[in-house]
Formats: C-alpha cells, structure tokens, sequence
C-alpha cells in the first residue's frame, strides 16, 4: 500500500508538469495543408543579453493544392527576412501577427510539392518563472558563476523559441541543429553529435543531428561547462550506442556513483518495450536547473543525483527515461490523449521494480 501512495504522489507531480497550453488545438486549414519534413536550426545564443538570432530553414510537403500557410513564431522576436528557397520560381510575402507568421505566395503550391523557408529572426525568448511547469529560457549560473542555460516548451510549444508548425501531429523526419554560444561552454542537442568549431570571436558551434521523427517540444539545447560520463552500454539488439551521462563539475563524483543504475533502467525497460529506439542517435541524461523533461535522446535531470529515500529508484529518471518509448517514439496527435503518455510511464515504474 505504501508503494501504491508513493506512485500516485509521484504522479500528480508529473502530470502538473504539463502546465498552461499554447501548442496543439485545432489545426487551421493555413497549417494542415503541408507537412513538415525537416528543421535546420541554425542559432546564436547570447548569454549576455538573454537573446537568441539566427535563421530556422522549415521543409515541409504540401498535402494539397496551397497559396497561403502559416507558421508559428512567438511574438517576442523580430523577423528579419524570410526567404524562398522552394519552390525558387516563387514568390512570398508575409506579416507576424499574434505569434503567427502568415505567408502568401504570389503562385499556388500544387499538391506534393516541396517547400522550404529561411527565416531569420531574434530576440529575448520568453524566461520561464517555474520550469519545468512554466515554459520559457532558463539563464541561469553555476556554482562557478559560468553560464548554464536551457529552456523547456512542452505545453508552450517549440515557438517560445524557433518557427515551426506548432502541434503535436506534425513531426519532423530529421531536424539539424546549429548551435553558436562562448567557447567556455559545451552544447549537448538532441540526437548524434555531428562536429564542433571554433569561431575567430571567441564562439564556439556545436552541430547535432536527430536522425528519427521528433516530436517540437523534444528538439533542445543544453549549454554549461558539463563533464561526460559515458557508459559502455550493448542494447538487446546487439548493438552498441553512445550512453552519456552530462554533469556540471561540482556535481562530477556524485554523479558518476549515482547514474551507475541508469544502465539497469536502459536493461529492464528494453526487456519490457522493446529495444532503445533511438540506437542510431544516443541516449543522454543532462543536469538541469528544472527538475526534468524526457527530451527525445538527451533527457533534461535536476534531480540532484540522488534517489528519493521513500522510493527504492530514482524515480524521476525513470519515468522521464521511460517516455522514449511512450511519449517520443509514440507520441499523441493531440494534447487531450496526453495522459497516456504520463499513464504508461508512471505505470512502467512498478513493472520495473517487480523485475528488479
């Protein structure tokens, strides 16, 4: 009975997490007329001004016969310009009103024709007052005073901070991510790390590449002076994929003791589900400011690394682990099934501890 409490405890903290709702609702006809196949994230972040610029390159498909679509971009930036990079013998105008970007073409798009759009924008996202209930930019400090910034979108929507389709149904094939920030800090991005440069003034970027459907509110950054540990982990499958747990230098030796279990997570859960689905890309874990987010392949941790002393795992690993199977690889097309995320994952937890 005590168990049966303390799992019921547990989850009224994780369905709060899913806090005030900007994304999803109804589809308008201007958005349900394509379909998204790529994000190119290419962005600086400014650390000393809270703002972000760069340009977003959003690839879509038209699933009919359009002359008009609309994208979703908060209304904390500017738009600089939007450029047409397909179909090239066309011709856009466009307005950002109330967080939406509506785009005209002077000639209609036929039906599967394909679409891309450079967008470049900037400004100071929205901050988030209570993360991760509350969406928005975390800027925050070490313990050091060196940079340690995030953000979480789950209810808000990918918008708070890049140009997308704003709703659960349309997930992107791949994204590419380009992420510029100072030198002193590492970028971790959602899916496989692809290479890293150092810029002539003083920056630093990070490129990263989901090579799977991901759901906008999965697609992050994770900028800090973090400390790899990485694990030797073979799936059931047979093959091996990176397993890496990031963590801020203060909190180095307790992490190294403490994430040992999340191997045994990984183990149980891909006798339970079926193998990690994202063995092509990585699994992460990353310290967070916020207490967590099951980020697609680096999943957001501010649990202290430790286990909860009424509770025989890290819970909080666990459940937000245990969305890469329902919640990113099977995800709802609409935010009122969200519950079945939340209720498989919590469910899980008491399989796990029968096996264990």
């Amino acid at each position: 009975m005590k168990k049966i409490i303390l799992l019921l405890f547990v989850s009224l903290r994780i369905f709060a997490q899913f806090g005030s709702q900007d994304s999803g609702g109804k589809l308008l006809p201007e958005q349900s007329c394509y379909d998204v196949t790529h994000y190119n994230v290419n962005l600086n972040i400014d650390p000393a001004t809270k703002s972000i610029a760069g340009t977003v390159t959003v690839s879509a498909k038209a699933t009919e016969n359009l002359n008009r679509m609309i994208i979703d971009l908060d209304t904390t930036f500017t738009i600089d310009h939007i450029k047409l990079i397909n179909p090239a013998a066309n011709s856009i105008s466009f307005n950002h009103i109330n967080g939406k970007i509506f785009i005209e073409f002077k000639n209609d798009v036929a039906k599967n024709e394909n679409l891309a759009l450079a967008i470049t924008y900037k400004g100071q996202p929205r901050i988030a007052k209570n993360p991760p209930w509350d969406d928005g930019f975390l800027w925050r400090k070490t313990k050091d005073n060196i940079d340690w910034i995030t953000l979480t979108c789950q209810g808000g929507g990918a918008d708070i901070w890049i140009p997308c389709k704003d709703h659960p149904s349309d997930e992107p094939d791949s994204v590419s991510l380009h992420i510029t920030a100072p030198q002193n800090l590492v970028c971790i991005g959602s899916g496989r790390f692809i290479s890293s440069v150092n810029n002539t003034d003083g920056t630093k970027t990070w490129n990263w590449f989901v090579s799977t459907p991901i759901n906008n509110y999965n697609i992050m950054f994770y900028l800090g002076p973090y400390k790899p540990i990485e694990y030797d982990y073979t799936s059931i499958t047979g093959e091996k994929f990176p397993f890496t747990v990031w963590v801020l230098p203060e909190n180095y030796e307790k992490a190294k003791v403490h994430s040992v279990q999340f191997l045994q997570h990984m183990r149980v859960n891909e006798e339970l589900c079926g193998p990690y689905p994202f063995r092509a890309d990585k699994y992460a874990v990353v310290e967070t400011p916020h207490l967590g987010m099951e980020h697609q392949t680096a999943i957001a941790y501010g649990f202290g690394w430790k286990d909860d002393p009424n509770f025989p795992i890290d819970w909080l690993h666990h459940h937000e682990f245990s969305h890469e199977w329902f919640g990113n690889l099977v995800t709802v097309k609409d935010w009122s099934d969200f519950w079945i995320h939340e209720g498989i994952g919590l469910y899980l937890q008491p399989l796990y501890l029968e096996k264990v």
